[in-house]
């Protein structure tokens, strides 16, 4: 009986195959927008942020007194931006990934809500030009805030594992404390304010 002499062949992992971070980065994005809950939370950012806005001018337009003091044409346009971040809590992706699609998103949304509510605003001379001291640094501020607020909520679901707990945090660190710390004596607030990721938009919005 002849003995058949079998030889092992050495496997080996073809180029091809190699996992490399730029091959990471690719299979997350493909993930990240085939989900339809991600593009779902997106377009909801993306209409909270130019509808509110549009909203807020068109009501500011109509005022017998026009804008409060205070307030400014290139603020008001960009009120929904502290709405939008409410979507941004159900964004689960990979940092780099999340990071690029949010602020590119947000900053396309920044720009239309910026243009939209100026038109609202024109009627009544109340508009701001995009030239105008601190407009532009606004509108990128708005989506870089956007950003922020996604990064928090990813860092919080990563934090917590839990989406309930995630969201509910989120909502208390944004909404839930801002106004409660005007309940405080100035002494205790000065300091922690600044602090906070509203105050921050605030900064960012040119808002006061």
């Amino acid at each position: 009986m002849n003995d058949t002499l079998v030889t092992p062949t050495k496997s080996s992992r073809p180029d091809d195959l190699r996992v490399t971070q730029t091959r990471v980065v690719m299979s997350e994005w493909t993930k990240f927008r085939s989900l339809r809950s991600t593009v779902c939370t997106l377009l909801t950012a993306v209409v909270a942020m130019i509808g509110i806005g549009a909203l807020v001018a068109a009501i500011t337009a109509n005022q017998p007194g026009g804008l409060e003091p205070g307030q400014s044409a290139i603020f008001t346009s960009l009120t929904g931006t502290f709405i939008a971040q409410l979507a941004m809590p159900m964004l689960w992706g990979t940092l780099a990934v999340l990071t690029a699609a949010l602020f590119l998103t947000m900053l396309i949304a920044s720009f239309a809500a910026f243009f939209v509510g100026q038109a609202l605003l024109r009627g009544q001379q109340l508009d701001a030009s995009l030239s105008d001291p601190g407009a532009l640094q606004a509108v990128i501020g708005a989506a870089l805030y956007e950003t922020v607020a996604g990064i928090t909520a990813l860092a919080l679901g990563a934090l917590l594992r839990n989406t309930a707990a995630a969201i509910t945090t989120f909502v208390a660190v944004f909404f839930v404390i801002p106004p409660l710390t005007l309940l405080l004596p100035t002494s205790l607030t000065d300091h922690f304010v600044q602090y906070l990721p509203s105050n921050l938009g605030g900064e960012l919005l040119g808002g006061t």
